[in-house]
């Protein structure tokens, strides 16, 4: 295997991946669709720059420029699908610019098949390609200078450049449409992949048009396989990266879920720990009682935290007898005395108050002669809302329970009222 070799792989591999990966989304928008055929196309082609499957394609059609005009059809219907794509993504303007309209399905057709036809018309105008190395054909070094070579090339060229200007400046567009950060950060990885593609377009078509002058290369055969080899890795790598948007938020809401399950056991743990026997054992046939499994187990992690959550909100209820009317009060000045405010400070008098209720329901003591009427948790009907704050809350019950006499907070739990 040749360095050139290498350098086809390290394309083809990524494209292929994607199309894999791409694959289960495949009926879900024309806009999937179409990028999914977008990548299709784009890895064809990367593996067609493969020695060994270029020969045997020659061999089995017997056609020389079978592989180049396969390669360049390719690339055309990909950077056009791609363009369908970003067009979807892109915010709409009011009224459509002339140029955009060209992304639309009826004119980006009509330029498919002249795209197709002119490719297949003129590829008998080419001269053939440069044998390096026994077995790796440089086509595009063979053009440099020939008016049929550079004629062939047209259609690869222009179209295939202007798909990705207008993907470039599109997907710019898109970028500044989504507020999530994450959405902005894959948008622009992906900008920058169609910028790069279309940097080795204009630097190949200005390669091509210099040779028409007569005057010899402006650099050497190997400097020219460097610049492109290099603006086409940047190229599929900010494609394949940068379209996968998805795939970083399904990694990125993971995370989030596993740290969220993994900071709520201490609250979780601890309430659950005093709920009825059978109710107990229900929420450990349904949950992973150790941190080991917590920590490496990534399966079902939405629905683990859902259960958690509701787990703690049951076992709250369960203690809320124990809170005393005056409990939640006192808390928040025990708290804001401790120097916390805002969210940090309501979220350690809940912890505190679940605390207490908790230690008295295990001590069999009385519950409150005048409960408090305020629920013991703030909750919200979304999980990704409610994790978080469980998350802060089973923090201040965590040192609680690390350390219950000497704690400041409980040492301040006695601290007079707040004056209304």
């Amino acid at each position: 295997m040749n360095i050139h070799d290498v350098i086809a792989l390290l394309m083809a591999v990524p494209l292929w991946a994607v199309v894999i990966w791409r694959a289960s989304t495949l009926l879900k928008t024309p806009g999937q669709r179409a990028l999914w055929a977008c990548f299709v196309f784009l890895a064809v082609a990367a593996t067609l720059r493969l020695s060994s499957i270029e020969t045997w394609v020659i061999d089995a059609t017997g056609v020389d420029e079978v592989v180049s005009v396969s390669k360049h059809i390719a690339v055309i219907l990909g950077g056009l699908l791609m363009l369908r794509w970003v067009d979807s993504s892109a915010p709409d303007a009011e009224p459509t610019p002339m140029w955009r309209r060209l992304a639309h399905d009826r004119p980006r057709n009509i330029v498919a098949v002249v795209g197709v036809v002119g490719a297949i018309a003129t590829a008998p105008l080419a001269s053939p390609a440069i044998i390096e190395d026994g077995t790796h054909r440089v086509f595009l070094e063979a053009q440099y200078g020939h008016l049929g070579g550079t004629i062939s090339l047209a259609p690869y060229i222009v179209i295939s450049g202007i798909s990705m200007v207008m993907s470039g400046y599109l997907s710019t567009l898109a970028a500044r449409r989504y507020g999530k950060r994450l959405l902005k950060v894959c948008m622009g990885i992906f900008t920058v992949g169609c910028w790069s593609g279309a940097i080795y377009f204009g630097f190949v078509g200005a390669y091509l048009l210099y040779g028409l002058t007569g005057a010899d290369a402006p650099m050497s055969l190997g400097l020219v396989q460097v610049v492109g080899n290099l603006t086409q890795l940047v190229c599929i790598v900010g494609l394949a990266v940068g379209s996968s948007v998805k795939g970083f938020d399904a990694v990125m809401n993971l995370k989030r879920y596993r740290r969220w399950l993994i900071e709520i056991r201490p609250l979780w743990s601890n309430l659950v720990s005093v709920m009825a026997p059978d109710a107990i054992e229900d929420v450990l046939n349904n949950s992973a009682a150790s941190l080991a499994h917590d920590r490496r187990n990534i399966r079902r992690l939405y629905e683990r935290l859902d259960e958690r959550i509701i787990a703690i909100t049951d076992a709250a209820l369960g203690v809320a007898p124990w809170i005393a009317s005056d409990l939640p009060a006192r808390a928040l000045t025990a708290a804001k005395a401790e120097g916390l405010a805002g969210d940090d400070a309501q979220a350690a008098a809940e912890a505190l108050c679940l605390y207490v209720a908790r230690r008295g329901r295990a001590d069999f003591t009385e519950p409150a002669e005048h409960p408090s009427d305020s629920p013991p948790l703030t909750l919200h009907d979304d999980t990704e809302i409610c994790a978080p704050w469980l998350a802060k809350v089973s923090q201040y019950y965590k040192a609680l329970q690390s350390d219950p006499g000497e704690h400041p907070l409980k040492r301040n739990l006695d601290s007079p009222l707040e004056p209304a």
